[in-house]
């Protein structure tokens, strides 16, 4: 019990390190803002007791350093009442834009599993890791799509044959799905995620797959093109690196 309790403090003592790493890299501005200002209250404490060198000097140290420590004081309060809440409420919508882009490539995989011979799945590798195989062949799997998935076979495939539905349902129902849970998150977490989060975001969001099923609830063979599924797998990569980037830096 004792030890497990040493443990789980070193663990908090280690996530508070991850999340100043992530405060260092995310405020640079701030970061050197303090710097300097740390930096005029060390003069201040180290030359206080010396001679005056220029005119009003002593006055100008004590302005200084008196604007330093406001700035400090402002910095400090910064990272306690808006950073500190700003990293939970995007270590929160990374939690879920992981869950809908894992929906978004359980798709792609259920596309190749429908057209790849048993073998050619197992020498990929797309069993062992989906999501690995498919961001390290963006162009190979964007190529694929075009040149595989036909509407006819996507209406035909059954993909549950207990509730006799077809690869079409599944298809429909995870954009749509995708399309709720965007809106969702925009609205809970959009003043938080990165900016190259929301961009990639809005990216998938606005795929003219998405959109024509969203809008019009059809899909035309003419949609499915490579431009349009790679740019999907890029912005899917996108999100889902910048989430594990974050879980990395600030882990719990």
């Amino acid at each position: 019990m004792f030890i497990q309790s040493i443990k789980k403090y070193f663990k908090k003592i280690k996530n508070k390190f991850f999340i100043l790493k992530y405060f260092f890299i995310e405020e640079k501005w701030l970061i050197l803002i303090m710097s300097i200002a740390i930096t005029l209250i060390s003069i201040y404490i180290f030359t206080n007791n010396l001679p005056e060198v220029i005119i009003f000097g002593s006055e100008l140290i004590i302005v200084m350093y008196d604007i330093s420590i406001a700035f400090l004081i402002g910095i400090i309060l910064y990272f306690l009442q808006i950073f500190l809440p700003k990293v939970n409420k995007r270590k929160n919508a990374q939690r879920e834009l992981n869950v809908i882009i894992n929906d978004l490539t359980r798709l792609i995989s259920l596309i190749i599993r429908n057209y790849y011979s048993d073998l050619k799945l197992w020498k990929v590798g797309l069993d062992s890791n989906p999501s690995k195989y498919i961001y390290n062949n963006i162009d190979e799997i964007s190529k694929y799509i075009e040149d595989n998935l036909k509407l006819d076979d996507i209406i035909k495939f059954g993909w549950n044959k207990e509730k006799k539905l077809t690869f079409r349902d599944k298809f429909f129902k995870i954009i749509n799905k995708f399309n709720i849970d965007y809106r969702e998150i925009m609205l809970k977490y959009g003043d938080y995620l990165e900016n190259e989060t929301l961009y990639n975001l809005e990216q998938v969001y606005r795929n003219y797959i998405f959109i024509n099923i969203r809008e019009l609830d059809y899909l035309s063979q003419s949609d499915i093109h490579e431009i349009t599924i790679k740019k999907l797998l890029q912005n899917m990569y996108n999100i889902q690196k910048t989430a594990n980037k974050i879980n990395d830096i600030c882990k719990k």
